[in-house]
């Protein structure tokens, strides 16, 4: 009996001491929430009835996820609409309010954005923040820079690739929402237009909705248009898909860190002074003419 009663003690003592071991490498316990005591449900009385709510531990655990899986650049994790400094410039405004309204209602139907104009003005900033709003809200979604995008399909090409292009394809159609930043930064070839056609027309055909940006006029009857880097086919379904917001403004960019509303307006103006400023006409000389002496 006293045998069986040693062995006991001693097994007891072993169980322990490999206890504390391993509390030891795995650190302090994690904390559990003092609301819901870690079952991500709380229950608040209602008109007398006790109803259950998500608690705000696992709202945000959630969002943080879903922040993460959109793949948003790290500069522009942050970007909210409350961070975006709006200055008097009425497309600005515009612009701002579209974006805002667009993330707050979604995900009731409506069509996407196409927000298009030159470069440092802040439409990825606007992207990010309508991604980062949704996340808040639970609703998945999914930044993709359209170069970047391109090479990874390409990528699955690759003999050693693990990922194959289908697969690419399907997580593009099938996010809640995508983000298809710089379209147009550089020409499509007709593969490039393939491609990206089949991501929107599957995403148009199921009613996504797609935010892009883009730094060309989305005009095909401008000069320099997005239509002559993308082709007409994906232009066209951009304009059946997308609300078209086109604007222009300060750039970002060389107005420091945190500009203030004085100094971006500032840089507006200079800018609206600089276009509109005539560009000299260069002097031509008649065929057959010579050009005097000392000319340029």
């Amino acid at each position: 009996m006293n045998s069986f009663k040693h062995t006991r003690e001693n097994l007891d003592e072993r169980i322990r001491r490999l206890r504390d071991a391993t509390a030891a490498t795995r650190g302090p316990a994690p904390d559990v929430c003092g609301d819901c005591q870690g079952t991500g449900w709380t229950v608040r009385k209602e008109n007398g009835s006790n109803r259950a709510h998500r608690c705000e531990c696992w709202i945000r655990e959630k969002t943080g996820k879903l922040k993460q899986r959109a793949g948003i650049p790290r500069r522009y994790t942050r970007c909210t609409f409350d961070n975006f400094t709006v200055y008097p410039n009425e497309d600005i405004e515009r612009a701002f309010r579209r974006s805002r309204d667009f993330a707050a209602t979604f995900p009731v139907r409506q069509n996407g954005l196409l927000l298009a104009g030159p470069s440092g003005i802040g439409k990825t900033h606007m992207a990010a923040a309508i991604l980062n709003e949704c996340a808040d809200k639970g609703i998945g979604g999914l930044y993709c820079e359209t170069a970047a995008l391109l090479t990874e399909l390409r990528s699955t090409y690759d003999k050693d690739s693990r990922t194959q292009e289908t697969d690419i394809l399907r997580r593009l159609a099938n996010a809640d929402l995508l983000v298809l930043d710089d379209l147009g930064a550089d020409h499509l070839t007709r593969w490039g237009q393939d491609m990206l056609h089949t991501v929107l027309n599957t995403r148009y055909n199921q009613d996504r909705a797609t935010v892009c940006t883009t730094r060309l006029p989305p005009s095909p009857h401008e000069r320099d248009s997005l239509l002559f880097e993308i082709g007409g086919r994906l232009l066209s379904i951009l304009h059946q898909m997308c609300d078209i917001v086109e604007f222009d403004g300060a750039d970002y960019r060389h107005a420091g860190n945190h500009p203030g509303t004085d100094t971006l307006q500032q840089l507006w103006r200079a800018r609206k002074r600089q276009a509109s400023t005539p560009a000299p006409r260069a002097r031509f000389a008649p065929p057959g003419e010579q050009r005097p002496a000392g000319t340029a």
